[in-house]
């Protein structure tokens, strides 16, 4: 299990199985469904529950933070996708 990616699945990599949970508050993933793993003695699930992104977005503006429309409206309101967020922040650490 790993995480930090905020990208969810499950692949094999060589002999190794791999396993992100995915994210519940900035998803990068075309949706703002929170994404989580169930894990149990029968194995890992992969699972997405819906819910209401506009009224969290509202929640989150009152608070006063002052990133919310910049940082995190985009993967909340499911406009940034894996590749999109995979592009800027390897832009970001090449220092471009």
């Amino acid at each position: 299990m790993c995480g930090h990616t905020h990208v969810q699945y499950d692949r094999s990599v060589a002999a190794f199985r791999l396993v992100n949970a995915g994210s519940v508050g900035m998803p990068y993933e075309g949706s703002p469904d929170a994404r989580w793993a169930l894990l149990d003695p029968d194995g890992i699930e992969l699972v997405s529950t819906a819910y209401d992104a506009a009224a969290a977005l509202g929640d989150l503006a009152r608070t006063g933070f002052p990133l919310v429309e910049q940082w995190l409206a985009p993967p909340l309101r499911g406009e940034l996708t894996a590749d999109e967020a995979t592009t800027e922040f390897e832009r970001r650490r090449r220092g471009a």
